[in-house]
């Protein structure tokens, strides 16, 4: 009797929980924090007599409080900035990536309205699991946000290359394997029935820090990633330039030092070979049979095959010589690169990601050294040379960006 009692006031406590909710519904909308502790409150006052909630209860109502506080701040979040999003379009973003994708909402300022990311799982699903997946997670960020998919103007999605942007059809992403002749765009406009435009990460990312980061107010702009690899995107004249084929932009491919080491792409002696991250590593590494970098192989645990980039970075930054010394050859490299497409283009700001964010000064100084060395003075002279601004948020913008070019 007395268990059946127990179960009877558990519910009544749950119905009472949405009795709570609908009359003070507009002040937790504000107070989204205070959702969970009032709540608790009163469903265990109410559930009078003392008598156990079971935990199985006790889980359950925390997990959906959890998830209704957070949704009601969302909805709170764009509320409030309801009017003004009425005259400015709402867009999708989806950032595919070999590790993990988002789908979010944006309005054209560049702020993120809502976000739902997960592990992409690339070896564990098809290409087009991966896609009905972030289908289902754009059309549950849109409903969470009191919004209909006629009232979001497109859907931006930022993907490693190589692609057809005009197709939206993927290529073999080093990054997601089996993604061959994938139809991105078709399979995504059928499931969710407004525009997509597909472009790869590198591209999106300079739209998205010519309009919200380091190139703002400027009509010419090279932006370059220098991580994994070094790949750019071009914003000439004020609009992303992808040349005849989608090829424009590898500028990692320029031949710096004639039979230098090898590259991924089979050339010898590319940017990519000598400036890249893995390249940064191999310089430590090789460096090493000369007894050379001990600070470098302790960050690494004592291990060269798990040396990286960033122990480098790090042993640079802590005063290490020998790191100081790796960082500036491969700035050097990386400068008559630069060089190299600030004559050709003569943009007026050299953007770049990754390692240079990371390592500040002691990458960007060699880096304007050898443009001044290489570079005329009159071409130099107009153009900064400038770490990227979005950091994490560079991804989210980019996919955002891409509706907004």
């Amino acid at each position: 009797m007395i268990g059946q009692f127990s179960v009877l006031f558990q519910v009544w406590g749950l119905v009472h929980f949405f009795r709570v909710f609908r009359v003070f519904r507009g002040f937790y909308s504000h107070n989204p924090e205070l959702l969970r502790v009032h709540l608790f409150r009163v469903f265990r006052g109410r559930i009078a007599f003392r008598i156990p909630i079971s935990g199985f209860i006790t889980a359950t109502l925390n997990s959906y409080v959890s998830e209704l506080a957070s949704r009601v701040a969302a909805l709170s979040s764009y509320k409030g900035r309801e009017r003004h999003l009425m005259a400015e379009p709402v867009i999708l973003g989806i950032d595919i990536g070999g590790t993990k994708s988002a789908v979010l909402l944006g309005a054209a300022n560049g702020e993120i309205l809502y976000r739902l990311g997960e592990e992409t799982r690339a070896n564990e699903r098809t290409p087009y699991e991966i896609l009905d997946r972030l289908a289902e997670m754009a059309k549950e960020a849109v409903r969470t946000m009191g919004l209909s998919l006629s009232e979001v103007r497109g859907v931006g999605i930022s993907c490693g290359g190589p692609l057809d942007s005009k197709t939206g059809v993927v290529y073999s992403p080093p990054n997601l394997p089996g993604w061959q002749a994938i139809p991105v765009k078709a399979h995504l406009e059928k499931a969710l029935g407004i525009p997509v435009i597909v472009e790869n990460d590198a591209n999106a990312t300079a739209l998205a820090e010519w309009m919200f980061g380091a190139g703002r107010g400027a009509n010419n702009v090279v932006f370059m990633t220098m991580g994994t690899g070094i790949g750019a995107g071009l914003i000439l004249d004020g609009k992303l330039y992808r040349g005849t084929n989608d090829l424009a932009g590898e500028l990692g491919h320029q031949t710096i030092l004639i039979n230098g080491p090898l590259c991924n792409c089979g050339k010898r002696g590319c940017l990519e070979a000598l400036a890249s991250g893995p390249s940064i590593a191999r310089l430590a590494r090789e460096s090493m049979m000369y007894g050379r970098h001990k600070r470098v192989l302790a960050l690494a645990g004592g291990k060269p095959d798990d040396i990286t980039a960033r122990h480098v970075v790090e042993a640079a930054q802590e005063g290490d010589p020998f790191a100081i010394q790796i960082l500036d050859e491969a700035g050097t490299y990386m400068g008559v690169g630069i060089a190299n497409v600030i004559q050709t283009l003569n943009p007026e700001r050299v953007i770049l990601g990754t390692i240079a964010v990371h390592a500040g000064e002691l990458i960007m100084e060699p880096i304007r050294r050898a443009v001044r060395e290489y570079a005329w003075e009159r071409a130099w002279k107009v153009c900064k040379i400038l770490p990227a601004e979005l950091g994490d948020r560079a991804q989210d913008l980019a996919a955002i960006a891409l509706v907004l070019q």
